[in-house]
């Protein structure tokens, strides 16, 4: 509960101390209109955010993220890893530096 409240409290101030700079507001304004919404979707987002408690939260967990696959990149000497524990999670799949960095 106190990490939802210090998360929550600090997407607030987010909100409320971050305007668009005045530089900025031909950028903002001509990406509404590119994204085919109706001026700033900020007041309505800070209302939700405002509005939100952790039970939301929870159930946008449940809803969204929980029925989806996830992947999980460990780094390190596979020799020190017990790999067939590690496949109780899910499929392993071995990389190689080359295989990352080939370029």
């Amino acid at each position: 509960q106190t990490r939802w409240e210090s998360a929550h409290s600090s997407l607030l101030s987010t909100y409320r101390t971050n305007p668009i700079g005045y530089r900025s507001t031909p950028g903002f304004v001509y990406d509404f209109g590119a994204l085919g919404l109706e001026g700033d979707p900020r007041k309505a987002r800070f209302e939700a955010l405002r509005d939100a408690d952790l039970n939301l939260l929870k159930e946008f967990y449940e809803k969204e993220i929980k029925p989806k696959a996830k992947l999980l990149s460990i780094v390190g000497d596979s020799a020190r890893i017990d790999l067939d524990k590690l496949s109780e999670f899910g499929p392993v799949q071995k990389v190689t530096a080359e295989d990352l960095f080939n370029r």
